[in-house]
């Protein structure tokens, strides 16, 4: 019976930071400037070294097995740091399209906001499924590569600044 209401607590604890999670931010995003201020930087070659599978073979070669799994679990730290980011700028960059598509009049402008917001969601989903991934390999060093999500967030960065820079030019 204990071991029920346990799981159940745990399943509800779980359930609430998913659907906190995926709420995202609420905050208004009205300008660039906004968005710099929300956005806090990721150096995506930095996450790409990190999850480098040629590294990773080099170091478990070259490492005895609690070393590397130190090192690894080390790295899958900063990792995680770094999707966190992606998952919270992702939520920012999404609130941000959604003012956009809001307020442009332009048909371009909006297809791009909507194209930039499934972009935003993809990304956000797959951060925190990789977060998670990297949280049970700090616990489990041996598991496998995460799923690859520098570029993908790179797209969302870049489509957020066109559908800014598309409703600045409309309005002025």
């Amino acid at each position: 019976m204990t071991t029920i209401l346990i799981f159940c607590a745990v399943a509800a604890v779980v359930l609430a930071l998913l659907i906190w999670f995926g709420r995202g931010h609420r905050m208004a995003i009205r300008s660039l400037q906004d968005l710099e201020s929300h956005i806090t930087p990721v150096d995506i070659p930095a996450l790409m070294n990190l999850f480098d599978a040629h590294g990773d073979e080099y170091l478990r070669a070259r490492l005895t097995r609690p070393q590397y799994a130190q090192i690894r679990r080390e790295r899958d730290r900063v990792g995680a740091e770094y999707v966190r980011r992606i998952a919270t700028n992702s939520a920012v960059l999404l609130r941000a399209n959604y003012y956009a598509r809001l307020h442009s009049a332009d048909a371009a402008a909006k297809a791009i906001a909507d194209h930039t917001i499934n972009l935003a969601i993809r990304t956000r989903a797959a951060a925190l499924k990789m977060l998670l991934l990297l949280y049970v390999r700090i616990l489990f060093p041996s598991l496998g590569d995460p799923v690859r999500l520098g570029q993908q967030y790179q797209a969302v960065l870049d489509r957020t600044l066109l559908s800014f820079q598309n409703a600045a030019a409309l309005t002025a």
